[in-house]
């Protein structure tokens, strides 16, 4: 019998109100509200995009447990053009609405806390550089659950998707794995 792809399996983690969770492209803030509505927990929200900034900046203006930054989290500091799309909004996928946007390096980001409970990553391509650049630093261990969306826009994507899940397993396991849909990785206890 094959599983069958559940959206519940998005939510269900071990958090409580003091748990810190990121929300890596959070485009109209849909899981970060979902995520807090369960568990009112602590959420940072990065979306580079000023339109979707300022849906969930409006959806979440009452909110103090939620952050929202305008900015995406990438290897290093820069300003990219990404093509607006809705869902499948990128760097990877230039449209006739592209827009200048900021990356802010994520490993200061990271470094400024003991663990994070969970990330969630939906960055439309940009996911593989993300990941590898956290691996290579060793900060996957701060992150007890690795909430990941590969997308197959980029190329090598099947290959790079496979040696980021190679470095992971070393540290984390899979919980639930819907290739190309959602995937979690929940770091292993010491």
């Amino acid at each position: 019998m094959v599983e069958v792809w559940s959206e519940e399996l998005r939510y269900d983690y071990p958090l409580s109100k003091d748990s810190i969770v990121f929300d890596i492209g959070g485009f109209e803030g849909t899981w970060a509200y979902n995520i807090y509505s369960k568990y009112l927990c602590n959420v940072l929200v990065f979306e580079p995009v000023k339109e979707f900034y300022n849906i969930i900046k409006s959806k979440f203006k009452e909110q103090d447990r939620i952050q929202i930054y305008n900015y995406g989290l990438g290897v290093k500091d820069e300003t990219l053009l990404i093509g607006v799309g809705g869902c499948t909004t990128s760097v990877f996928n230039k449209t006739e609405n592209n827009e200048q946007v900021e990356i802010k390096d994520i490993l200061p980001i990271i470094s400024r806390f003991t663990k994070i409970d969970l990330v969630k990553i939906n960055i439309e391509g940009a996911e593989y550089d993300l990941l590898e650049y956290i691996i290579e630093n060793g900060l996957q261990t701060k992150l007890d659950n690795i909430q990941i969306q590969f997308h197959n826009n980029i190329t090598d994507h099947e290959k790079r998707r496979q040696n980021i899940r190679e470095e992971l397993i070393k540290t984390h396991h899979t919980t639930y794995d819907y290739a190309y849909t959602h995937e979690n990785w929940k770091r292993n206890e010491k």
